[in-house]
């Protein structure tokens, strides 16, 4: 009895082997197989076998790749890897500030730092692009990306940090003490000469305080305080980790970045300036 399950399971493997060298040598689908259906882009369908994958481009071409490559019917060349670079880098620290690297009809991509020079296609005769570079010259799509497990941020154009604009409510007398506005984990927002930062929603009546914003909307605490600065402009960016000094308007954003891990946040008016006992 044994030995009839081992010969079944034998043959089995045999079958999976024989269909997967099949269809790499002569780039067939593969005859165990689940057919995905893509609606538009370049790719038809892909035939998924159990070892390898085949590839039907819209345009005619068909290409047969083992599981953990990829293939993009608009790149002669065939199989590569995405790799985020910066996982090989111990103790890795990237400014700290949203990065677009693309973007598409209706939505604007984003690297959560600075960080598009470690994002890379590498290609299996060892060379090495830009991802950035590769979607440009649409060669991949955004979807093989989700294939790696290359982390991104993606925000729809018509909404991404336009639902609110800040307002900021003076003190009278300013003696520039550093005031604990608000606490996440181990980072603190602190205010310097105001008493107060309203958010109001645009086309919309609603107005609400920063920090019944970063308490009760439904987002991650980086992506509001990215939507204080994404339209500012860049003053300056210190030589700590990438501290940085926004402007906008009558309201200054410092958003700390240190070596040693300090994320602090600091808002106050247009005057502003980034002081030696700061981001400590």
């Amino acid at each position: 009895m044994i030995k009839k399950i081992f010969i079944v399971i034998g043959l089995i493997l045999g079958l999976i082997l024989f269909d997967s060298i099949q269809a790499i040598v002569y780039d067939n689908n593969p005859i165990i197989k689940i057919k995905e259906y893509y609606n538009g882009g370049d790719i038809n369908y892909k035939s998924k076998g159990i070892l390898v994958d085949t590839i039907n481009c819209s345009n005619g071409k068909k290409d047969t790749v083992i599981k953990g490559f990829s293939y993009s019917c608009n790149y002669e060349g065939g199989n590569y890897i995405l790799m985020d670079e910066t996982k090989e880098i111990k103790d890795f620290v990237c400014d700290f500030a949203l990065e677009q690297f693309y973007q598409d009809e209706n939505y604007n991509y984003y690297w959560n730092c600075i960080k598009n020079k470690y994002m890379i296609v590498k290609y299996d005769d060892g060379t090495k692009k830009l991802i950035s570079e590769v979607l440009k010259q649409k060669h991949i799509d955004i979807q093989v990306l989700d294939k790696f497990n290359i982390s991104y941020i993606k925000y729809p154009k018509e909404t991404y940090n336009k639902n609110y604009k800040l307002n900021i409510v003076e003190e009278d007398n300013c003696n520039l003490k550093l005031n604990e506005y608000y606490k996440y984990e181990d980072r603190t927002v602190y205010t310097v000469c105001l008493n107060e930062i309203y958010l109001e929603r645009k086309n919309s009546d609603g107005i609400i305080t920063l920090k019944y914003h970063l308490e009760n909307v439904n987002q991650t605490f980086d992506r509001s305080i990215n939507e204080l600065v994404t339209d500012a402009i860049i003053d300056s960016v210190l030589r700590d980790g990438g501290t940085t000094i926004y402007k906008k308007d009558n309201y200054t954003v410092i958003v700390c970045n240190t070596i040693d891990g300090n994320k602090d946040i600091y808002i106050g008016n247009k005057d502003l300036k980034y002081e030696q006992g700061y981001c400590k």
